[in-house]
């Protein structure tokens, strides 16, 4: 199973968005200096010149930052340089600037930049150029696929082409979990939402990575240190703690599976952070012996605070669940039901595979796998989990929103068995 990134409800992934002839902006409130790199998958519409993203400041000895078609070729320029690129056709092409190892990759042809300090004192812009009084100068006739941002390196913004439950296209930062519009009038018109099935290089943060488009999902891939897997397997008491903090306003989904069904009617958590059993909780569980799901939310009496979700047909070992708890709405599979709403907040970790109860770990545990995990906070992603195993064999969680790599918080090792 390939693990896919989601976006927020009321967003739809589309293949790209483009502009033909219209005049919109997206300011990325990213500031356009000599330490800002950018990745862009796109393809010109036209062959027009001036056609152009990025930033220019002053009148004359201009400081920029900004793609342009001049004549018949294309230029990146670069604080004072301009670099050529090659000439002008309508083919899809990908655009890596990269100031921290001072190169440019346009697909195959690589150019040197001369290492130089600036700062244009502007907000880097795209589907326009953004010009000295940040007005938007010309404009970007193309289709976008993909954006990255990085300030020294850094992943700052990650643009996904999508549209709104108002039918308003733009590019969600998955990062930040941000949507970005046009800050015109004209918004970008919806590209093809058709199903595409490649393998794509491409680079982030100078390591060789891979993107694959599938079902109309993107699946970002991995820094080359880490492969990835189907899922990650708790054997015993392995667990990770999530670093994100109990509260009201989170959202978690969860693709798992059950591989030792207890025939008891004692419940074994699934995931869950807590100050008490019955105050300030957010947690699932699961009950064999009863095959229901349940939800704990809030502070209020046990039964008042849980939702139950019984499985009609039972639950069986090795069975794939998707398990949504948002604030107070729970969801597994097709089955939902609604907790009582309640407002809290806590500085207790949540932990997945067990129950953190105000720092401290029981012995129950999810005797299982996970082949995903999503979660948000006030609707922002703040976590995206993938499945892997790092260099030395170590399995665990690729967190995709903070580059980092979770291992079981346990002296117990998360396993993976492809057989």
């Amino acid at each position: 199973m390939i693990s896919q990134v989601v976006l927020p409800k009321g967003y739809t992934k589309l293949e790209y968005i483009m502009n033909t002839d219209l005049n919109p902006l997206i300011d990325t409130n990213i500031l356009a200096d000599s330490n800002l790199g950018v990745y862009l998958d796109f393809q010109l519409l036209d062959k027009s010149t001036n056609n152009t993203f990025g930033t220019i400041y002053g009148n004359s000895n201009y400081k920029r930052h900004h793609f342009m078609v001049s004549g018949s070729n294309v230029f990146y320029y670069f604080n004072t340089a301009s670099y050529n690129l090659g000439s002008v056709d309508l083919l899809r092409h990908k655009l890596y600037v990269d100031p921290t190892k001072h190169v440019i990759l346009y697909d195959n042809t690589q150019k040197q930049l001369s290492e130089t300090t600036f700062n244009t004192q502007l907000n880097y812009g795209l589907f326009g150029r953004i010009a000295t009084n940040g007005s938007l100068q010309y404009s970007f006739r193309a289709k976008v696929y993909e954006c990255k941002l990085f300030i020294s390196g850094e992943l700052v913004r990650w643009f996904i082409p999508c549209k709104n439950n108002l039918n308003v296209c733009g590019l969600y930062d998955i990062h930040t979990g941000t949507f970005y519009s046009s800050d015109d009038t004209n918004f970008l018109q919806p590209g093809s939402n058709d199903i595409v099935n490649n393998l794509q290089s491409c680079y982030i943060r100078g390591k060789s990575v891979c993107r694959i488009l599938c079902n109309d999902n993107v699946v970002w891939g991995l820094p080359k240190e880490y492969t990835k897997i189907p899922y990650i397997t708790n054997p015993s008491t392995a667990y990770i703690n999530t670093k994100v903090s109990a509260n009201s306003n989170l959202r978690l989904d969860l693709t798992f599976s059950i591989n030792n069904l207890q025939s008891s009617t004692q419940t074994y958590p699934i995931f869950g952070g807590r100050q008490s059993t019955t105050t300030n909780v957010f947690g699932g569980w699961y009950s064999s012996g009863v095959s229901t799901m349940y939800g704990h939310y809030g502070s209020r009496g046990y039964n008042e605070g849980h939702g139950n979700i019984k499985i009609l047909d039972g639950l069986e070992s090795n069975t794939i669940y998707k398990y949504s708890m948002n604030k107070n709405n729970l969801s597994v599979d097709e089955y939902n039901t609604v907790m009582t709403s309640y407002t809290f907040t806590t500085d207790i970790p949540i932990y997945l595979f067990a129950i953190n109860t105000n720092g401290n770990i029981d012995n129950r545990r999810l005797l299982g796998n996970v082949y995903m995990c999503q979660i948000w906070d006030n609707d922002i992603l703040v976590r995206n989990y993938v499945p892997c195993k790092d260099s030395n064999n170590v399995c665990g969680l690729y967190d995709l929103c903070n580059d980092d790599f979770y291992a079981s918080n346990s002296s117990v090792n998360f396993v993976y068995n492809e057989n």
